[in-house]
């Protein structure tokens, strides 16, 4: 029931909170607090490790490649890493903001990080190892054992695509909602001084 519930979220605190509840529906002598951390702490170890293997073994070696080459050492005549060029673009609606989210998306696109690659995982699940890809610095992650950093990173991914996503589809709709008023108005000041004349 554990690993089940672990799969879905890695909220420590409702994990726990939920075991507890479990345990007194199912009629169970309720063990100390410290056992049912340590149970939700194995239970979350071993969920980890197996989305760890499971993108060892879904990512290609291209795919691996290129998300190591996120966390390598920065050359001295660079001051940002490739890592944080993929961070989302904050911006004004305006045209440049959304030609920065489009190019971004793209080199998000690169990676072919897929719908089809992230089936096994839910939002949650998804959503906290992509919290991990933007929490630590890229000397940590490089300190990580691969599986766990194709994970996180897969995931910071994934996630960031998605947002981009939506950046985009709002940019374009403020654009056009913009433009829409505009021909509005303008439509209506020609009216009035058209009745004039």
């Amino acid at each position: 029931w554990l690993i089940e519930q672990c799969k879905i979220t890695s909220d420590y605190i409702n994990i726990v909170k939920s075991c507890v509840q479990k345990i007194k529906i199912d009629h169970f002598e309720l063990p100390s607090i410290n056992s049912i951390e340590s149970l939700v702490d194995l239970a979350l170890e071993t969920v980890n490790k197996e989305f760890y293997e499971y993108f060892d073994k879904t990512l290609s070696a291209k795919q691996k490649s290129m998300i190591n080459e996120l966390v390598k050492k920065l050359p001295n005549n660079h001051s940002k890493s490739e890592l944080s060029l993929l961070k989302l673009v904050p911006g004004k609606p305006n045209i440049v903001t959304l030609n920065a989210q489009l190019k971004l998306y793209s080199k998000l696109k690169e990676f072919g990080i897929s719908r089809e690659i992230m089936k096994e995982m839910r939002v949650h699940k998804v959503e906290y190892f992509a919290y991990q890809g933007k929490k630590y610095n890229i000397k940590m992650l490089r300190t990580f054992e691969a599986p766990k950093r194709y994970t996180i990173l897969a995931c910071f991914i994934f996630k960031n695509m998605q947002d981009t996503f939506d950046n985009i589809v709002n940019l374009f709709i403020k654009k056009v909602k913009k433009a829409d008023s505009r021909a509005a108005f303008n439509f209506s000041k020609d009216l009035v001084r058209h009745s004039f004349d």
